[in-house]
């Protein structure tokens, strides 16, 4: 039986709406929500080429996200909470944003929003390059090779110094 998820896109913040079509737990399609207020069924070609990247990916699968999460929160629990820097894409939806804030709130963390002007960040909490490359560890949760693929490349980096 086909199921069908009402979700956003995740390609931006502005939170068009969309469809997620599965069966048996795998995806079937994606397609515009018709009815969402904000994008009334019409969705921009950025979410069409991010719909058809997800539509065409064949890796696309159930994934146990429990596990994951426990294994990160361990690795979390490892360090000093004021070592710990959250990295935010401006691409960040609200819904995701607001979550992001009250998980550092909850657990005294620093954050780095990518924004314009970073107006909404301290300068000093923002990584260079350099440190990003040198980091002992980096937790990425999202496409951060196709949203920023400058600091991609320095996690590669940083993976290959292991």
């Amino acid at each position: 039986m086909l199921t069908l998820n009402h979700s956003i896109c995740p390609e931006c913040g502005i939170g068009c709406g969309i469809n997620i079509i599965s069966k048996d737990g795998q995806l079937m399609g994606i397609n515009p929500y018709k009815n969402h207020p904000i994008n009334e069924g019409k969705n921009c070609k950025n979410c069409i080429d991010n719909i058809n990247s997800i539509s065409e990916n064949e890796k696309c699968k159930n994934y146990d996200y429990t596990t994951k999460i426990e294994e990160i929160i361990e690795k979390l629990k490892e360090n000093n909470n004021q070592e710990i820097t959250i990295v935010t894409s401006g691409k960040t939806d609200n819904n995701d944003l607001n979550k992001i804030l009250e998980f550092k709130d909850n657990y005294d963390y620093n954050i780095v929003a990518y924004e314009n002007n970073f107006t909404q960040t301290d300068e000093e909490l923002i990584p260079t390059y350099a440190q990003i490359e040198e980091a002992d560890k980096i937790i990425t949760i999202g496409d951060i090779y196709r949203k920023n693929s400058l600091i991609a490349r320095r996690i590669m980096r940083a993976q290959e110094n292991n």
